[in-house]
């Protein structure tokens, strides 16, 4: 098994305004499970201070970067990166779980509402997150 570098989240499909809540959920996961950065496509001044209070509070420098998806992936890539795309309708974890342990940095997508098509394709893997399959 590889020794995991680096974890990067990017959130495709964000809408803040209803999303908030989430969103702040998803910063603060992606940073408790060793994540170093989360991209969004617009980041509020609060979500900000929120994520920068957790990191004086507990330490780390977990980083909230505004950027467009397609450009984090294109860099991923560039980078070497896995890109995965967390999904419903992808293929089951248990199926890809030995390839992607020979990974040693990471994308990890995570999509909100009607992710563009685009995204399965320029993922690496598409892998579901519940039993959902396609």
């Amino acid at each position: 098994m590889g020794i995991i570098k680096s974890i990067k989240v990017v959130r495709v499909g964000h809408r803040y305004v209803r999303d908030y809540r989430t969103l702040t959920h998803l910063c603060l996961v992606s940073r408790a499970l060793g994540a170093e950065a989360i991209y969004l496509e617009e980041v509020e001044k609060e979500l900000q201070e929120t994520v920068g209070e957790v990191n004086r509070t507990w330490g780390g420098d977990f980083a909230v970067v505004e950027d467009k998806w397609k450009r984090v992936f294109q860099d991923a890539k560039a980078e070497g990166r896995a890109v995965v795309h967390l999904t419903m309708y992808g293929t089951p974890l248990q199926e890809k779980i030995g390839e992607l342990r020979k990974r040693d940095s990471f994308l990890l997508a995570v999509g909100g509402p009607k992710v563009p098509g685009e995204v399965y394709k320029l993922a690496d893997y598409n892998i579901a997150v519940t039993s959902q399959s396609a």
